[in-house]
């Protein structure tokens, strides 16, 4: 009997039909051997034709897989890791494995999958874009986002991160990931005091069903509320003055600044 191949799963999940083309690829064989285990494998990857108007935009088309260039893995390996960016945005593909046994009886599996594109075409805007911490609110806005059809719904998650450069991690506004294109906020903490920019990193990771996802930022400021600003100052006078207090040994000059 031919072995028991079922079908062909992606990154742990059955019945996938779009993948994120940005990102490594692990097809693995549906499979029940039974009592054998001498089984051969052979991938192969087709990007099939796609109709544009009244002829072929693409014609079909081996995708040559190298161990090495295109792939983590060899053709003959019981999975396949196929490489991140191997496959071309919006085109359709077909994975086919064949599973020889030892009797040379062998059973084929295929799935058609499309290389998903990532939320695109949109923009990101705050306002106002300067203001006080805990006391300015904020518009935080993504709009005009567009993705294939399969993908919808989007999700949004407003972050903000203090550093301008887009580096470092970067932590989730209050509302977190949500259906939202907008929120209006007032919990956006103080930019950055050290060199007295106060510049804040703020934007919105837009993502897909598929996982795929993209994203805007952009930097205002965020301010300390004129109180708190006041007491900061009074706050470091104070410390400035008991630090040298404490280098002349005044101690009852200490103790009277404390008290």
């Amino acid at each position: 009997a031919p072995p028991e191949l079922f079908g062909i799963s992606i990154d742990g999940a059955s019945n996938v039909t779009e993948i994120d083309y940005t990102k490594k690829v692990v097809a693995v064989p549906d499979l029940s051997n039974g009592a054998d285990n001498v089984l051969a494998f052979d991938w192969h990857l087709r990007k099939n034709g796609v109709r544009n108007g009244g002829g072929y935009g693409s014609v079909a088309a081996a995708v040559k897989l190298a161990h090495g260039s295109t792939t983590a893995t060899a053709v003959d390996n019981e999975f396949l890791v196929l490489k991140a960016n191997v496959l071309q945005p919006g085109m359709g593909y077909t994975f086919r494995l064949t599973v020889t046994n030892r009797y040379g009886i062998a059973a084929t599996a295929r799935l058609n999958v499309t290389a998903g594109r990532p939320p695109r075409g949109g923009s990101f805007a705050v306002t106002p874009t300067a203001g006080a911490c805990l006391r300015t609110e904020f518009l935080l806005r993504a709009y005009n986002w567009t993705d294939d059809a399969s993908s919808w719904p989007l999700t949004y998650t407003f972050v903000h991160n203090s550093r301008t450069d887009g580096r470092g991690a970067a932590t989730a506004v209050r509302t977190g990931t949500m259906r939202r294109s907008n929120i209006t906020t007032s919990a956006l903490p103080l930019g950055k005091a050290s060199d007295g920019s106060f510049a804040l990193n703020v934007g919105v990771v837009v993502s897909d069903v598929w996982g795929l996802e993209n994203s805007r930022q952009q930097v205002i400021t965020v301010a300390a509320p004129a109180s708190l600003e006041a007491a900061t100052v009074l706050a470091s006078n104070l410390t400035g003055s008991i630090e040298r207090m404490l280098d002349l040994a005044d101690d009852e000059s200490v103790n009277a600044a404390l008290s």
